[in-house]
């Protein structure tokens, strides 16, 4: 009975879509390929944080990683594979959690991690590190690897630049990077929080810690990193423990954590201060079970060619039951936010749990979402058209992680999209999708 309601829902969506868009669902072609022969783990997997750049192209070549469920400690596997071929598995690197990977100018490949000290004891006490392969254009060479910040151990943890396992990284055509974390023993007032940096200078091939925000009072995760023609940026959410919900009980208890909060920083890349904005506060408009019930998560941040930032945003709305994402822009000169909602008609019955934005080579800028029901869309920004890339079977349909190549990684723009998928739900190989879209 359960499974003839999904597929009488799932017809009713797709009815129902087709009378909300002008060409709706229209299928576009893909190339589906299985991620090596290594089943991903669950525990904080190959899909936790939408904030890191887990696969990036350069010329003919795309790059990811799986985390696999079988090796202990946690070890993340590199995999590259050339355009029209099937993926080969490259170097590994013991990790917390999932690394970012990042391809430069001339096609070497970076990858951003953070290393625990001892797996055995604890997956939280541990340093960033910073690998370059040794030769372009693969990851099954020999490489590089720096330690970026300190072992902080003959000191007791008192550094001020110490970093947590919520790091992102990102790097531009000049190959700068930056990589984002927040650092929860700082020299500062005790009690609060901070955000800090990692800023690498191709010109003297050199690491430098930069403070980004002190005395927050609440823990910000997951940042986004991005570095534009013109300005370094973070973006960040609050994710802050609150004894509140342990006190009230379930379901609050289960994970006690406000997220009431999204931060946005840059400064010039030619230097000066660290401007903070707020897109969202939940937390003096809404009682505390609101906000746990709103699930607010940052899920993509971009910077286009003509200097706009874009930040997407998903929670759900107070007296509502559906997951919505919502598009925040401003140009790097500016200020003040504006806002919109993401595909108002596919949210009404099913809601967008994760929504991506990509930029193509000829400017135009797409989003890409998931929905419950397996479905992968691209939909042109500001236009009322949908295309479906891929109706996802098994073990992806239920809560499937995709996650795209863009700038930030160091991917080329590009008419192709690259995509790999994990599973949220499931310990089972990741699934690539290479797409064209000149033809739209």
């Amino acid at each position: 009975m359960r499974k003839v309601f999904y597929i009488l829902l799932l017809c009713t969506v797709f009815s129902w879509l087709s009378s909300c868009f002008t060409d709706s669902t229209i299928k576009l072609d893909f190339e589906q390929h299985i991620v090596g022969n290594r089943d991903n783990t669950q525990d904080s997997g190959s899909w936790w944080g939408e904030n890191i750049t887990k696969i990036t192209h350069h010329g003919t070549k795309t790059y990811t990683f799986v985390i696999d469920k079988t090796v202990s400690p946690r070890t993340a596997f590199l995999y590259e594979k050339t355009d029209g071929e099937e993926w080969v598995e490259g170097k590994s690197f013991v990790v917390s959690r999932p690394p970012n990977i990042l391809v430069d100018s001339q096609g070497y490949v970076q990858v951003l991690g953070f290393e625990p000290f001892d797996s055995s004891a604890s997956m939280y006490d541990g340093r960033l590190f910073h690998v370059r392969f040794n030769t372009a254009n693969t990851v099954t060479g020999e490489y590089t690897k720096t330690y970026i910040t300190e072992d902080y151990r003959p000191n007791s943890p008192e550094i001020s630049s110490y970093a947590t396992i919520y790091c992102g990284a990102a790097i531009d055509t000049d190959d700068r990077i930056l990589v984002a974390y927040n650092n929860s023993v700082q020299s500062h007032t005790p009690g609060t929080h901070s955000l800090g940096t990692r800023i690498y200078d191709p010109s003297n091939q050199s690491w430098s810690y930069e403070s980004v925000a002190e005395d927050m009072i609440s823990r910000h995760a997951y940042p986004f990193a991005f570095v534009s023609g013109t300005y370094f940026h973070v973006f960040a959410v609050e994710d802050d423990y609150d004894s509140y919900y342990e006190a009230i009980g379930q379901p609050y208890s289960e994970y006690p954590y406000r997220y009431g909060m999204a931060k946005h920083f840059q400064r010039p890349i030619s230097g000066g201060s660290w401007e903070e904005t707020t897109l969202i506060d939940f937390n003096s408009s809404k009682t505390k079970e609101e906000i746990w019930n709103a699930s607010l998560r940052i899920v993509d941040f971009h910077v286009d060619s003509s200097n706009t930032i874009h930040a997407l945003i998903r929670y759900t709305e107070t007296g509502d039951n559906v997951p919505k994402c919502f598009h925040y822009t401003k140009k790097e000169s500016e200020k003040v936010w504006a806002s919109k909602e993401i595909l108002p008609n596919a949210n009404k019955l099913t809601g967008l749990y994760w929504s991506r934005i990509w930029e193509r080579d000829d400017s135009k800028l797409f989003y890409i979402c998931y929905t419950w029901g397996g479905q992968v869309w691209l939909s042109p920004i500001n236009k009322n058209t949908l295309y479906t890339i891929s109706g996802l079977e098994g073990q992806y349909k239920e809560d499937a992680t995709p996650f795209i190549s863009s700038v930030r990684s160091g991917s080329q723009l590009s008419s192709d999209i690259y995509i790999v998928i994990y599973s949220g739900s499931y310990e089972t190989k990741a699934i690539s999708l290479d797409v064209p879209t000149s033809g739209i």
